[in-house]
């Protein structure tokens, strides 16, 4: 079994959903005027939408290096962070979020800012850095309350604490992004994961349902 797999359950269906989150903030800047980049820009965001991560990143490279305005190429680095982890391309996806995490400020939109640390954390913990993951996610929940990528923020903590051996503090995340949003069908399978690493199987074998439901909800809603 390869290291990701352990973890990386719904990953196309957070990446899709925070992607959109992102697409829509980046389209509704570029229509404002034409800016340097923005052809490149929309094929990108259409690629990226349609699961051609490759083709993704060439375009958003290409309109990184048009002299975007700086608000914009915050958001396009981010888009392409995204699109570097959903092809498994986490330390080229870590870098983006280092260069991104420099660019912060104390006046730095918090929802910007928990995006940065969240899928650097991500990317940290599919490259083995459990430590390092658990303070950027934790970070990352602290900026998300009561934004719409809070659940996933909980969730990917959750990884990051069941990968140290927190199991009871990776239930507690779990709970909380399932209390956010009852469809994230990886907080199930981790809980459910974490409730066997603590000898709680019949609470494991609710929860392994509830996944198999959650990810057949989703089949159906893509």
């Amino acid at each position: 079994m390869k290291k990701h797999n352990r973890h990386m359950t719904g990953k196309r269906t957070y990446a899709t959903l925070f992607g959109a989150l992102l697409s829509i903030c980046v389209a509704s800047s570029a229509a404002k005027a034409d800016t340097p980049g923005q052809e490149e820009l929309k094929a990108g965001l259409s690629a990226n939408s349609n699961g051609r991560y490759a083709e993704a990143i060439q375009h958003f490279s290409q309109a990184l290096n048009a002299g975007l305005p700086a608000k914009t190429n915050f958001v396009v680095r981010l888009l392409r962070v995204q699109a570097y982890t959903a092809s498994a391309q986490n330390k080229k996806a870590l870098g983006d979020c280092l260069q991104l995490q420099r660019n912060l400020t104390q006046s730095s939109d918090k929802q910007q800012a928990g995006a940065v640390h969240a899928w650097k954390g991500y990317n940290e913990l599919e490259l083995g850095m459990c430590q390092p993951a658990v303070k950027d996610l934790e970070q990352a929940v602290a900026f998300d309350q009561k934004s719409p990528t809070e659940a996933r923020s909980r969730a990917w903590l959750g990884h990051a604490y069941q990968a140290t051996g927190r199991y009871k503090d990776a239930v507690q995340q779990y709970s909380k992004a399932i209390a956010l949003n009852s469809k994230v069908a990886e907080a199930y399978k981790g809980r459910a994961t974490a409730y066997r690493h603590l000898g709680q199987d019949h609470l494991a074998e609710i929860d392994e349902n509830k996944y198999q439901s959650a990810q057949r909800y989703a089949l159906v809603k893509n």
